[in-house]
């Protein structure tokens, strides 16, 4: 965009978020939940990233990360008709059923989603070289990050070795090592999440 030319003393105002300015995240985010609120979804107290529609025993779930959006729900036809009127609202590009989210692969069951982080985990293997146990430096901010989405069994061990990383001895490392051992051999481990009696669609 270019000023006007017969203007150097004035500046232009936007009608609207360019993609890039530091506004338009929020700008994106407003409008979004603007549009979410009127459809009557409801923002979750514990995530505003989270809004739940909910009615007549048809639910429906919308996670918003940046501008990546996951929709799931109870209810095919809803689901439908609500991806219609968001698509004629935005501008949006479906990639159909969720096999990545945040990091995390979805692996679809009979009964259940397996949520899964194997390729993370092996990249924090790999980057800490446990890959072949050899020595590295202390990896506690990404052990972190995984028991707090998809390793749950790993969060008393985390939390345990975490005050230490600030003046770590030698035994400290060895646990830190032994629960990056633990992490390569459970590397296809991850969370179930099971289908309700009314499935849900990813």
């Amino acid at each position: 965009m270019q000023q006007a030319s017969g203007f150097k003393d004035h500046v232009c105002r936007l009608n609207c978020a360019i993609y890039g300015l530091c506004q338009a995240p929020r700008a994106w985010y407003t409008d979004l939940s603007n549009f979410l609120l009127e459809f009557v979804f409801r923002k979750t107290l514990s995530d505003s990233a989270l809004f739940v529609y909910n009615r007549n025993g048809m639910l429906l779930y919308f996670l918003v990360y940046a501008d990546d959006l996951l929709l799931t729900g109870n209810n095919d036809q809803l689901l439908y008709v609500f991806r219609a009127a968001l698509s004629n609202w935005f501008s949006l590009k479906s990639l159909g059923d969720v096999h990545y989210f945040l990091w995390i692969k979805f692996i679809p069951t009979d009964s259940s989603y397996l949520l899964s982080q194997h390729k993370y985990m092996k990249d924090v293997l790999q980057r800490f070289n446990m890959l072949d146990d050899a020595s590295a430096p202390t990896p506690m901010a990404s052990m972190t990050a995984l028991s707090l989405s998809t390793q749950p069994d790993i969060a008393l061990s985390v939390n345990k070795l975490s005050p230490f990383t600030h003046s770590p001895k030698a035994s400290h490392l060895h646990c830190v090592k032994r629960l990056l051992r633990y992490v390569a051999g459970t590397l296809n481990h991850g969370l179930a999440i099971y289908r309700p009696s009314q499935p849900l669609t990813l």
